[in-house]
């Protein structure tokens, strides 16, 4: 988390407030990057939409209470946000990358850090104007997102978003999820704290199964290494057994 945001103090300074270029884009390497990577599917990232980059100008405790107490402040600042980030999805875009991805985490192991409702009114216009662009330049779009946010998965796949990536699947069930199939494909590894950790091989050859079974329809399933297995104590053999699981179903 940030620990000053440029806005802490509040909205006061934002007219004076310049917006940086995300840094990691290279425009002018794009191009070079598409055609280097040519025979492969390319995502242009982005550091998040409106509520990624929002929350850290103001500071996650300040930015939630101004979903409530500052709304028209948050819409303004957003529209800024929005225009930036129409840029950045343009320039991969015309690059002719093949999706855009971002991560924001809306929830926490229980619920939305926001009501549904405040969600759909400040950020449901927003990742429908930003999904369209995408597919108006023939990308997909690729969401990431930590925590039970169940209530508005169906906004999600209405607003615009192709691919949701879980890393915690089993938080939802797996069946549960598997209603959205065919309509919206997710990305997952198995469990990275309900069922790897546990070192369990039968649960852990279980539950990669059941992920293809319950997800896998209608092409509804990426199968999805994580990078930090080793923080979560999870052994490399103990990923294996997952990895062999789902190429057993490969074909």
């Amino acid at each position: 988390e940030v620990i000053r945001g440029v806005l802490e103090e509040g909205y006061h300074k934002v007219d004076q407030l310049t917006l940086p270029r995300p840094a990691k884009i290279d425009v002018e390497r794009l191009p070079e990057i598409r055609e280097r990577f040519r025979d492969m599917y390319l995502l242009g990232g982005l550091p998040g939409f409106t509520f990624n980059i929002l929350r850290k100008m103001r500071r996650m405790e300040n930015f939630l209470a101004d979903t409530l107490l500052a709304r028209d402040e948050v819409l303004k600042l957003s529209s800024r946000v929005e225009a930036l980030l129409g840029e950045c999805i343009i320039y991969y875009g015309e690059a002719g990358f093949d999706g855009i991805m971002f991560a924001e985490d809306w929830g926490t192991q229980e619920a939305l850090l926001i009501s549904p409702a405040s969600w759909r009114e400040l950020f449901g216009p927003t990742f429908r104007r930003l999904c369209k662009l995408a597919h108006d330049h023939g990308m997909k779009v690729f969401m990431h997102s930590c925590g039970y946010i169940a209530e508005i998965i169906p906004d999600l796949i209405e607003v615009g978003v192709n691919v949701l990536q879980l890393d915690q699947p089993n938080l939802f069930g797996l069946e549960y999820l598997s209603q959205y199939s065919g309509q919206l494909t997710f990305w997952s590894p198995v469990d990275i704290q309900k069922v790897m950790p546990t070192g369990n091989r039968e649960l852990i050859e279980k539950t990669a199964d059941d992920m293809i079974r319950y997800l896998g329809q209608g092409g509804g399933f990426i199968a999805k290494d994580y990078p930090q297995w080793d923080v979560l104590g999870v052994k490399p053999e103990w990923v294996q057994w997952a990895k062999d699981r789902f190429l057993r179903h490969h074909y």
